[in-house]
């Protein structure tokens, strides 16, 4: 069964004057789509994205084109990251890996994440530089960490912004 999550235009709702905080409407339920989105303007150029907030932990998934298998479909071309792999000595993927480097390569940080319903989220952690533009006249630098990620069992590969 394929889900398409609703498209909906994201209205500015706050920008906090230190500009620290921004919030968004949030789309979707967990029945019968199951999952939460919101749309944003990301990349340059920027392009429609679908941010989806991860419920079972503090990341925030964005659909990539990485390969994959029975992708969920998206109404909008998915994001292309810039392939600034996170080395595995980076002090965010030590913190993944509180019990020792995981990274079956030095050169990228493998991350795993397991969710409470028997799913899991895996994937490699990026860096990436782009901007968002919130769909206002100002840019948001995304400097955060990204992760390519496949997430089961739905098994589509995304992006997390940490």
């Amino acid at each position: 069964m394929s889900m398409l999550p609703v498209l909906a235009q994201v209205t500015l709702l706050m920008l906090n004057r230190v500009g620290s905080t921004i919030l968004f409407p949030l789309h979707g339920n967990v029945y019968p789509m199951g999952f939460y989105n919101v749309t944003l303007n990301i990349g340059q150029p920027s392009k429609p994205n679908f941010l989806d907030p991860d419920t079972g932990n503090d990341l925030t998934w964005l659909q990539c084109d990485a390969p994959c298998v029975q992708c969920t479909e998206t109404p909008h071309p998915l994001y292309r990251p810039n392939k600034n792999l996170v080395p595995c000595k980076d002090p965010l993927c030590k913190s993944l890996h509180l019990h020792g480097c995981k990274c079956e390569t030095p050169e990228q940080c493998e991350y795993e994440v397991q969710y409470a319903d028997g799913g899991s989220s895996f994937g490699v952690l990026v860096k990436d530089v782009d901007m968002i533009k919130v769909l206002v006249p100002f840019l948001i630098p995304l400097t955060e960490y990204l992760a390519l990620a496949k997430e089961s069992p739905a098994l589509y590969h995304s992006l997390v912004l940490g």
